[in-house]
């Protein structure tokens, strides 16, 4: 029944659910001239992010009576938070039990394990983790890059200057939860808001869900013309073309399994990486605004529908989004 929730949540009807397609291919021939377009709400309204309330961290308790805790030797590849999804427990308490300063660990380091027992077989420090979805985070990275609006009124890309680009996060998109089966729009809905657009998912729903069922990918750059944008819809994607893109101001939607492989397609939106923690930042609109998810599990979760990448972009920004992508 949870599955069944999940799937019906994430954007897919009961019979995809079922019986998904053995290609997964969007078709990109397809066309929606006769959507409502005329029926959105026209450019004009800034969107706002919204705030994310902080989260306090609060410290790890010990007992004298407790056994010793157990303990992990950070591995080549382990960022902290792979290691508290691994072993149940988060963040702040690694931090506050290890008294950390920052996130990041370096291989070799001895943690201390929340619990005065030892750990259950599944959560053994030599089990490694099984591929995770995307999980929220209480604190938004700073924004280090930016969009506006030209003198004319189109959209622009303000990038800041970051040498190797080493790390980015986009701020300004819009998010809300998605409603019902409805991923897709809720995504496009958060892109339009990164530049200025106002758009509801339920506006949009029946334009890029004209039928009722799962969204193509093919319907998303007619949409985005309406305001002045572009969307190019790209097979074969890989992280390092995303981390260009988006270092570069660039918000890529992708089309993802939700939390496993072989489970319920998603789009989402990359809005960052950290390549000092190994983490692709997104827009999740089933689980959050700002969620994390490691560049080992981005990579396995995309290996589905071809590994669409989409970016968003002004025209104007063509040339640069062809060479950014590798073309």
């Amino acid at each position: 029944m949870a599955l069944l929730a999940a799937a019906l949540w994430s954007g897919l009807s009961l019979a995809q659910t079922a019986a998904p397609e053995p290609s997964g291919i969007p078709d990109f021939t397809e066309s929606i001239l006769s959507s409502p377009l005329d029926q959105l709400p026209r450019p004009g309204e800034t969107g706002q992010p919204l705030a994310t309330p902080a989260v306090p961290v609060t410290g790890v308790r010990t007992s004298p009576k407790l056994a010793p805790l157990p303990t992990y030797v950070v591995r080549r590849g382990d960022t902290l938070y792979r290691i508290a999804k691994e072993f149940g427990t988060s963040v702040e308490s690694l931090m506050a039990l290890n008294r950390l300063e920052s996130v990041t660990v370096d291989v070799g380091r001895q943690l201390k394990l929340p619990g005065g027992s030892p750990l259950p077989a599944a959560r053994n420090p030599t089990t490694r983790a099984a591929v995770a979805g995307p999980s929220a985070w209480n604190a938004k990275p700073p924004a280090v890059t930016s969009s506006g609006f030209s003198s004319r009124g189109q959209p622009v890309v303000r990038a800041a200057s970051m040498g190797a680009a080493s790390q980015a996060y986009l701020g300004g998109l819009t998010y809300a939860r998605q409603t019902y089966n409805n991923c897709g729009p809720a995504a496009v809905s958060s892109v339009l808001g990164y530049y200025g657009f106002r758009v509801s998912q339920e506006e949009l729903r029946p334009v890029l869900r004209p039928k009722g069922g799962y969204m193509s990918a093919s319907v998303i750059d007619p949409l985005m013309r309406r305001y002045g944008l572009k969307a190019t819809v790209y097979k074969s994607g890989n992280l390092g073309a995303v981390k260009r893109l988006v270092s570069q101001g660039i918000p890529v939607i992708v089309l993802q399994w939700l939390d496993r492989p072989g489970g319920i397609p998603h789009f989402r939106v990359v809005r960052g990486f950290d390549d000092s923690t190994s983490l692709v930042w997104v827009a999740d609109t089933m689980i959050a605004e700002a969620a994390y998810v490691s560049y080992r599990d981005f990579e396995i979760l995309w290996n589905t529908q071809g590994r669409l990448m989409i970016p968003v972009y002004p025209p104007t920004h063509e040339a640069q989004v062809r060479s950014l992508v590798g073309l």
